[in-house]
């Protein structure tokens, strides 16, 4: 019997053993993970610049370690926790670092362009100047991070988090930012060029001087975001939702906006010629000292908007609702407004040269002191001429 339960103990002992030399099934190739006192002995025999390329540093926790220029190419961190470490100018190209613990950690400077950070925890970290190109950052959750001048081209961060970070003037050229929710971020100076940010939630974040040519933002949320002086020519932005937010000064040069939302935004300065806005939302948006030179509004809802000042030639209003709006020494030449809603409109000392105006509905609009009056078409086909001012 004893000699019987001597067996069966050494055939677990064999088990187990061989257990604890399975290679990962994600990481066949994977070699034995190393324990902590071993890392820290690797550390300590040189100053910096350590070498653990293709190491498994998997499950540890590597918390208030040095790794500064570490060698960490390919090396296989699954679950690994870094907090309060610096990696500061590592090598972390091709690391595995999925479902990592990335908190106060200091990765300024380090390369982990093609790094997997699926489900990664980026909390309080400074990735500064870092190379994220082509980097998995799918489900990361990503908290008061900073991001500054760091290079995200290709970046994937579909469904991640992000909140409170700054991700001033970094490169995120040709990123996918689809499905995730990002809030009181900061981008400004950012280049988000050729960019997919389609169905985003983008709550109370910044964009100043941002660059979003030809991106797709299509059904995105930007609800009380800042946008001033940012580029957002090329982009196709249908039914977007930029409701309370500031544009002032920004670009949408051939800017594809169907369907979007503007209600109570500060359009003030922003130059949207050659764009597209049909049956747009933009109640009580300020468009004024704005630029509009072939931009398309038909069929929008404009009610109580401002174009005081504003320069608009060859903008198509046809059928839209422009009631209350205020047109107050705008400039509004050779555009058409066939059977738009001119209720309660405000034209004074506007210059209406080449305007068609046939069966618009003027009800209790001002034309007092409009410019080149005489030059305008279809005024006599209007509805409700009789209570409107001139």
């Amino acid at each position: 019997m004893r000699n019987f339960l001597a067996l069966i103990i050494a055939l677990i002992l064999i088990t187990l053993a061989a257990c604890a030399h399975i290679p990962n099934p994600d990481n066949p190739n994977i070699g034995d993970r190393l324990k902590i006192v071993e890392v820290n002995q690797l550390l300590n025999s040189k100053e910096q610049g350590v070498n653990l390329i293709e190491a498994n540093l998997s499950n540890l926790e590597l918390t208030n370690m040095n790794f500064k220029g570490a060698q960490l190419a390919s090396s296989f961190m699954y679950r690994t926790d870094f907090s309060n470490s610096s990696l500061e100018g590592a090598d972390l190209r091709g690391a595995d670092l999925r479902y990592a613990k990335l908190h106060n950690v200091n990765l300024r400077n380090a390369n982990l362009s093609g790094a997997d950070l699926r489900n990664a925890s980026i909390v309080n970290s400074d990735l500064s100047g870092a190379d994220l190109s082509n980097v998995n950052l799918r489900d990361a959750f990503i908290n008061r991070s900073v991001f500054k001048v760091a290079n995200m081209g290709n970046v994937i961060l579909k469904f991640a988090t992000i909140t409170e970070s700054l991700f001033e003037s970094s490169h995120l050229q040709n990123s996918d930012f689809t499905g995730a929710r990002i809030d009181g971020a900061d981008f400004k100076y950012a280049t988000i060029l050729n960019a997919k940010l389609v169905k985003i939630q983008f709550l109370n974040s910044k964009f100043q001087a941002t660059s979003f040519s030809s991106s797709h933002l299509s059904r995105s949320d930007f609800t009380n975001c800042s946008f001033n002086d940012a580029d957002l020519s090329y982009t196709l932005a249908n039914e977007v939702n930029f409701t309370k937010s500031d544009l002032q000064g920004s670009v949408f040069k051939h800017a594809d906006l169907a369907g979007a939302t503007f209600n109570g935004a500060n359009m003030s300065y922003a130059d949207l010629s050659h764009a597209i806005f049909k049956e747009a939302q933009m109640k009580r948006t300020n468009l004024s000292n704005s630029i509009l030179l072939n931009t398309d509004l038909s069929y929008s809802n404009l009610d109580s908007a401002s174009f005081v000042k504003a320069k608009l030639d060859q903008v198509n209003f046809e059928h839209s609702q422009l009631t209350n709006v205020n047109f107050f020494k705008a400039t509004v030449t050779s555009s058409n407004l066939f059977k738009a809603d001119l209720t309660r409109a405000n034209f004074q000392e506007a210059d209406l040269r080449l305007s068609i105006f046939t069966e618009a509905d003027i009800e209790d609009a001002n034309f007092i002191l409009v410019k080149n009056f005489d030059k305008t078409v279809g005024m006599s086909e209007t509805k409700h001429t009789d209570s409107a001012k001139f």
